[in-house]
């Protein structure tokens, strides 16, 4: 703030100007010393780029003219540790990215800037953010059979699918959608042992797999037309369960997952996999495995969005302003 130098009795935290005669000789000392420093060959400096920054900076400061004042705490680098964070991020958690694996996560994250990641609208909990690096297959609590009938059947009757809500989709959440269903024809490639079925849950480049392109490296999947309807299938549910004033019975149901998983089935069309042969897994199998983790990767990001809401209420209100600042 500017007057936080008399606040504090402080006359070097008061704001630079040119009439700040005192801060403006300082400024030129630390100049002096900084290119000194600079010179000594015994290894305890700075690094080049940070002595050229700073003396940059201070020079800027010296003969920039015709400004009122100058805050120097403003300077700071949060946002630039922010986006090498999550490069590191991307990257597997590895402090010394690689510059392939720079340019590969600045792809990823440019798409994310674009692209509409609040899929979904809790009636209670606003947006929840979708994580596109967070689609893991987190362990849940076990399947477990709902004691009352007719809350089963107030969440079916609230929760049909049909063709003109998936009309409703926008062209730019598809990508998002197709980018579930490839993780989970991977998830459940990985673990059968069939080809048929691996074959049958491959599918082919189309417009709305490019978030797909721009992450593969060769080992991302390219999901089946009915694997992505599936996975749209299962998001619009979840959306109307978390949308509608029916958001409180959902929550109180023992097991989610499996509340999700048996309105999935029942609005899944006949003609989906019709053309799957396999005499090892049926179409129905396939189906409930898309489902199972469709179903995880939506309630991972719930829990995750309640679980912020109740951290940053329990936080000091310093931390939660400078919380709010950052987003």
């Amino acid at each position: 703030m500017p007057l936080k130098g008399q606040r504090l009795r402080n006359v070097f935290q008061e704001p630079i100007t040119l009439t700040s005669i005192h801060i403006i000789l300082f400024l030129k000392t630390f100049l002096s010393w900084l290119s000194k420093w600079e010179l000594l060959e015994d290894g305890i400096t700075l690094t080049k780029e940070t002595h050229f920054a700073l003396k940059h900076m201070l020079n800027f400061l010296l003969e920039k003219e015709n400004f009122n004042y100058f805050l120097c705490d403003k300077i700071q680098t949060d946002n630039l540790e922010e986006r090498f964070g999550k490069y590191r991020q991307l990257a597997g958690s590895q402090y010394h990215a690689s510059v392939r694996q720079i340019f590969e996560s600045e792809a990823k994250l440019r798409i994310q800037a674009v692209m509409p990641l609040a899929l979904l609208t809790s009636r209670n909990f606003g947006e929840i953010i979708f994580d596109v690096n967070c689609v893991d297959d987190a362990s849940l609590p076990s399947q477990e059979e709902n004691a009352e009938c007719n809350v089963a059947d107030i969440l079916a009757n609230n929760c049909m699918v049909n063709e003109d809500d998936l009309d409703e989709i926008s062209d730019t959440m598809w990508p998002l959608l197709t980018y579930i269903g490839g993780y989970c024809s991977h998830q459940i490639t990985k673990k059968l042992k069939c080809n048929y079925c691996v074959e049958f849950l491959k599918g082919s480049n189309s417009e709305n797999t490019r978030l797909i392109v721009a992450s593969d490296r060769g080992g991302l999947s390219y999901p089946h037309e009915d694997v992505v309807r599936i996975a749209a299938s299962v998001y619009i549910i979840f959306q109307k369960l978390i949308s509608s004033p029916i958001e409180h019975v959902f929550v109180k149901q023992i097991n989610q997952r499996a509340t999700m998983i048996s309105l999935g089935m029942e609005n899944i069309p006949d003609h989906v996999f019709i053309g799957h042969a396999c005499d090892s897994h049926t179409s129905e199998f396939l189906i409930k495995k898309i489902l199972h983790i469709s179903a995880n990767i939506l309630l991972n990001n719930y829990t995750k969005k309640q679980n912020d809401i109740v951290n940053k209420k329990n936080m000091p209100m310093c931390k939660r302003q400078k919380l709010d600042k950052k987003v």
